[in-house]
Formats: C-alpha cells, structure tokens, sequence
C-alpha cells in the first residue's frame, strides 16, 4: 500500500522520491491495464475507434484518483482495476461525444475518433463507451 508506507514516520526510509516512483508505478499499472483491455466481445468494426480514442494519452487523473482512494482506505491500488476502466472508458466516451458536438477534428494533437473513422462510428464509440461496465465484463 503505497500511501501507508509512505506514511509511517520519520527515518524509515520514505521519501518524496518513493511516492513519486509509486505514483510512476501506478500510471505504469493503469496504462498496461487500458491496453490489455479485452475488447475481442466487439465487432472488429467497433473495436478500432474506442481502442484508439482510450489510449491517445490523457492524464489518467481517474485512474490515479480511483487507485489513491483505494490506498487511503487500506485497499491494494491494483484492485481497483475494473473501477478506473470503467470510469476511464466513461470519460473518454464524453469526450468522443464532446468532438461530435463540436466538429472537432483533433483531440491531444490527433485526429479525433470521427475524424478518424466517421461520425457515425464515433457516435457508436461514445455509445459503447457510456456503456463501458458490459465492455469490461462488470455486471
């Protein structure tokens, strides 16, 4: 538990330096675990466009809040997978819709998911990702 350890008291070897690494870990953690998501339930049509949308960076504030929540309360951050997916997945599907609405064609200096694929894949993208419990297997 990163955050108790880095608690404990003085002279027992936690520094700044150690939380930094272990916030290093877990963004390392979230973005292995948002590129290993299993998307192979979905047509190879509507896979491609949320797959790109999820890892076009981003700074995984979600997931990092999710995993230090989790920390503070004794939890292990690694358990909270599913949850910051979940939410991470969400987040991006606003943003998909945000670029829709918007006509934008760039999001994080890359085209963005309707620019990419078309409108309509982007409005099925934003769909599946509002609806990202099923996506990773919650429920």
């Amino acid at each position: 538990m990163v955050i108790h350890e880095f608690g404990k008291g003085q002279g027992q070897g936690n520094t700044l330096f150690d939380f930094e690494e272990a916030l290093r870990d877990m963004l390392e953690f979230a973005n292995q675990s948002i590129l290993d998501l299993d998307l192979s339930d979905v047509h190879p049509t509507l896979a491609d466009p949320p797959r790109y949308a999820i890892t076009g960076g981003g700074k995984r504030l979600r997931p990092m809040m999710c995993m230090l929540c989790a920390e503070v309360v004794g939890d292990d951050y690694r358990d909270t997978r599913e949850a910051f997916l979940a939410l991470e997945l969400i987040h991006e599907g606003t943003l998909v819709h945000d670029d829709i609405v918007d006509e934008g064609l760039f999001r994080r200096g890359t085209p963005s998911v309707q620019a990419e694929y078309d409108a309509k894949r982007g409005w099925l993208t934003e769909e599946m990702m509002g609806k990202s419990l099923g996506v990773i297997g919650i429920g």
